[in-house]
């Protein structure tokens, strides 16, 4: 059986480090856009409300508390030397940060979308309504679905189990 590739603790740091940085970046990108988008239309016009102060706190709140996980997830362990002793999780590879990068993305596409309509943003009620859906599918249905567990069932072994049928094998002759 070929061994599987993979990666070293220096080459996964780097990975880690690439992965942090594209993420900031389009983080920024979007909040940049909707910064933008705020000031040339909404402050210049009579139509500016606190509801735009509030998109624009949650957007970055959410940027923030997603990105710092992320970066915390990826953080190395470094010797008294300086050498890396641990990598950190390899980004790429774990559940948490590929919901965290979705919630980054969902967020930064929700800010160029608060462009056109800022009715956009209940499209974020999207994100709760899918953790209540990975909770139900991948905890709760098997649990309320599942058999008896396997202890309630060896029970005490009466005469209701009986004896297990013995295979009979003729003698070849």
């Amino acid at each position: 059986m070929p061994k599987e590739n993979t990666k070293g603790k220096k080459e996964i740091h780097k990975d880690n480090l690439e992965t942090l940085a594209f993420y900031r970046n389009f983080a920024l990108i979007g909040t940049v856009i909707q910064v933008v988008h705020l000031c040339l239309f909404y402050f210049l016009s009579s139509s500016f409300s606190t509801w735009n102060y509030v998109f624009l706190l949650f957007s970055l709140a959410v940027h923030g508390a997603a990105y710092k996980g992320l970066e915390k997830l990826a953080q190395p362990f470094l010797g008294p030397n300086g050498e890396l002793l641990e990598c950190g999780t390899d980004l790429s590879k774990s559940y948490f940060s590929e919901y965290a990068i979705d919630v980054i993305i969902l967020t930064t596409g929700l800010q160029g979308l608060s462009a056109l309509s800022n009715y956009f943003w209940l499209l974020w009620a999207a994100a709760p309504a899918y953790v209540v859906y990975k909770v139900w599918v991948t905890f709760l249905w098997p649990w309320f679905t599942s058999g008896p567990s396997g202890e309630e069932e060896s029970g005490s072994g009466g005469k209701k189990e009986g004896k297990k049928p013995r295979h009979k094998y003729r003698q070849a002759r």
